[in-house]
């Protein structure tokens, strides 16, 4: 009786073994790709560009950047927080990057953090968050302020290895900056979680595994890839993704040399913007699912430029032949407004809070209307 009674326990046992392990039976189907509207956002930033900075390289080189007529257009006002929580201060890189990045104002030399110091939401963030791979490229040092405003947490700009430690664990999928030592100083931090480079080699960073973080030579001398080549290498990695990807690029040089008021090396600079525009547009035109963003986070050194040599006081030779005059009025940055220009999605920028204008806009509504784009999925 008892060894009867065993055996049908064990029968029992093996029948809803049988009825659970039918039940699972099919495998979880491979998760599709999100059918976002907008899969794919490449924000460039001019560090310091203002309308005359592309006025320099266009009277220059002897070209006419195709995407100022081509994109949509309006300006943007940049001024920070004061101390009494005002926007009239004369905004920094940092603030500014944080504001572009986060949609938030803050104060001079902040990057990632609101006036309390409370780490802030990033664009990266919430295209990470909807299954984006995300990228950031730059001229300057990934530590620089721009580039940590989309990537790390800090009360000063200056704290670098404060920056590097907190970029070494952002998600970031792919960070390419211009070299510096520093990063090598915090190699064991970085390689926790980024293939760690130190020399460019395209191939080698395409076909690196999981996330690369890359301090390599940009722009800095006839042999170094130029940031229309760096921005091309990064759209094709992070377009590998089937969800999309949010790229921000930086061209810091338009600032760094206006700062020195070398018009020579800033028009050089506004012209490699406009190459890596192309780059951008040789990835996007064709397709319904990219939007490309141009702008700055400030003007430098109130530049001014004229057709006419005799007009302003300094003159500077063009390619080809003939000469502009120009010259530089102000010592720092300035509140000049900054153009934003648009591809790939048309916006009401009269619905906007701050001027409720069609024509100008506050640099933090930028982050809020990369937000929107990114979270709208196809009906």
């Amino acid at each position: 009786m008892r060894n009867n009674t065993l055996g049908k326990l064990l029968a029992l046992l093996l029948a809803l073994t049988l009825v659970f392990s039918l039940a699972g039976c099919d495998e979880p189907a491979p998760e599709e790709p999100k059918d976002y509207k907008y899969k794919n956002v490449i924000y460039i930033i001019g560090d310091g560009m203002g309308e005359a900075h592309l006025d320099a390289g266009e009277l220059i080189y002897g070209r006419e950047y195709a995407f100022r007529d081509s994109f949509s257009k309006v300006m943007v006002n940049t001024n920070s927080l004061d101390k009494k929580g005002v926007a009239t201060e004369v905004t920094d890189s940092a603030a500014s990057a944080t504001a572009l990045a986060t949609g938030v104002l803050t104060y001079n030399k902040y990057v990632g953090m609101d006036t309390n110091m409370k780490e802030l939401k990033t664009v990266m963030d919430t295209a990470s968050e909807t299954g984006r791979a995300t990228g950031i490229v730059t001229t300057d040092t990934l530590c620089g302020a721009t580039p940590a405003g989309f990537s790390a947490h800090s009360n000063n700009r200056n704290l670098e290895h404060d920056i590097i430690r907190s970029q070494a664990s952002s998600g970031v999928d792919l960070l390419i900056g211009q070299y510096y030592d520093r990063y090598e100083e915090h190699a064991t931090d970085i390689t926790k979680n980024y293939s760690f480079f130190t020399e460019y080699d395209r191939d080698a960073i395409l076909a690196a595994e999981g996330d690369a973080l890359c301090a390599v030579p940009i722009e800095s001398d006839e042999n170094a890839p130029s940031l229309a080549e760096v921005t091309s290498l990064a759209i094709e990695r992070l377009s590998k993704d089937p969800d999309g990807f949010v790229l921000m690029i930086e061209q810091a040089h338009i600032d760094k040399y206006s700062h020195d008021k070398d018009l020579s090396g800033a028009a050089k600079s506004a012209d490699s913007l406009n190459d890596t525009v192309e780059a951008a547009l040789r990835f996007a035109e064709g397709r319904d699912d990219t939007v490309i963003i141009v702008t700055a986070d400030h003007e430098t050194c109130g530049l001014r430029v004229s057709t006419d040599p005799s007009e302003l006081s300094s003159k500077h030779e063009k390619v080809g032949g003939g000469e502009i005059s120009y010259e530089y009025s102000a010592n720092y940055h300035t509140d000049t407004e900054v153009p934003l220009y648009t591809w790939g999605f048309e916006y009401d920028y009269s619905a906007l809070a701050t001027f409720s204008s069609a024509e100008l806009i506050k640099n933090f509504e930028i982050a809020n209307i990369i937000d929107s784009l990114i979270k709208i999925e196809n009906e």
